[in-house]
């Protein structure tokens, strides 16, 4: 009896002691980090220097919310195929229906990314040298201060924020760009590879893709190799067929003219690079 009570006891000691570890390990899983929303409703405090913070840090996060979605309307896309023994990249830009994008379009895309990006980013550094002001006025509000407090109290959240994302964002625009730029500079014309092309699909390579040759002198060309030798010659085949095929049957995405430019200019591209490192 006395033995049964006893590893009944080391059994109690046992589930009280592993109790706090789970409701720790539950209070870990519930305090998981959600992203930061900035919650201001627009209602001004009547001090000139926190009202005029919280509208820059307002308007800092709005712009990025809608660079964000102007950013994720269209991915940019490479399609590897071979064709006669010989490489090629083929470059495009696409919404999430997979609808291509004119060539206006992703250079306007692209540099409009670049420039919000770095106009946000120098916008949220002006914006930060503004939170000492705004928290040392805090007081002057009396007790309306504390319903105020922590919106400015937030305000660094968001302007750490958008500098980060600006800057990731921004990074990859600009990596895009250059590889836009580049495919267009060597860009081949479709039956000059050796592929019979169709009048459909040679309207949508003319209006919003452009392909080029990998040769051996170019840094990726041993990778493509080694992808594209360990795959059939009937595989290689269907693969190249699927990207034409897909050009065949997709829809062009109307140009709107006031976001569409003829030319990305590398030189812009470089003094934007310079100015965000």
């Amino acid at each position: 009896m006395r033995k049964r009570l006893f590893q009944f006891a080391i059994l109690v000691i046992g589930m009280l002691v592993a109790l706090p570890m789970t409701a720790d390990a539950a209070k870990k899983e519930k305090k998981e980090k959600k992203p930061y929303e900035w919650t201001w409703n627009g209602e001004k405090s009547g001090n000139a220097d926190i009202d005029a913070y919280l509208i820059g840090v307002d308007t800092l996060w709005r712009n990025m919310k809608v660079l964000h979605e102007q950013w994720e309307m269209y991915q940019y896309k490479e399609d590897t195929i071979a064709v006669n023994g010989k490489y090629y990249i083929i470059a495009h830009m696409e919404d999430s229906e997979g609808k291509y994008v004119t060539r206006g379009t992703v250079n306007w895309q692209l540099a409009h990314t670049i420039t919000e990006s770095v106009g946000i980013v120098g916008n949220s550094t002006v914006i930060a040298l503004q939170t000492a002001t705004a928290t040392l006025s805090l007081p002057q509000l009396g007790l309306k201060g504390l319903s105020y407090a922590k919106y400015v109290k937030g305000g660094p959240n968001v302007i750490a924020l958008s500098a980060k994302e600006m800057k990731a964002i921004w990074k990859i625009a600009v990596q895009q760009a250059k590889r836009w730029n580049e495919m267009k500079k060597d860009a081949k014309d479709p039956e000059s590879i050796g592929y019979n092309v169709s009048e459909n699909m040679k309207k949508v390579f003319d209006k919003c893709c452009y392909i080029k040759e990998v040769t051996e002198t170019d840094p990726q060309y041993q990778v493509v190799k080694e992808v594209m030798s360990a795959k059939t010659e009937e595989q290689i085949k269907q693969e190249s067929e699927a990207v034409f095929a897909k050009m065949e049957t997709t829809v062009v995405l109307s140009e709107d003219k006031s976001k569409s430019l003829d030319q990305l200019d590398d030189a812009g591209l470089d003094e934007f690079n310079k100015e965000m490192s």
